[in-house]
């Protein structure tokens, strides 16, 4: 079994025709959300996906705000990995 790399849309155009499974590991977001937040003086803690309960309760003991997913609109949480809802 061989595994590629590429970068962006011209990236997945070259693999389609030599790949029988594409997936897509989109890292930018969320590191770009980090370098926003931390450039304007924001902490990040980081917690792992699936236990929003836990992450409530860490994010109250840090005295954080709780980022949530950017493509849930009708979720409360006002901020997400997207770095415009943190600018």
């Amino acid at each position: 079994m061989r595994a590629f790399s590429e970068w962006g849309l011209e990236g997945v155009r070259s693999l389609k025709v030599r790949v029988a499974v594409l997936v897509i590991v989109d890292v930018m977001s969320f590191s770009t959300a980090v370098d926003v937040a931390t450039s304007r003086g924001a902490s990040v803690i980081p917690f792992r996906h699936g236990d929003p309960c836990a992450a409530q309760s860490v994010a109250r003991e840090q005295g954080a705000e709780l980022a949530g997913p950017r493509s849930d609109p009708s979720s409360p949480l006002t901020k997400s990995v997207s770095s415009d809802s943190i600018c």
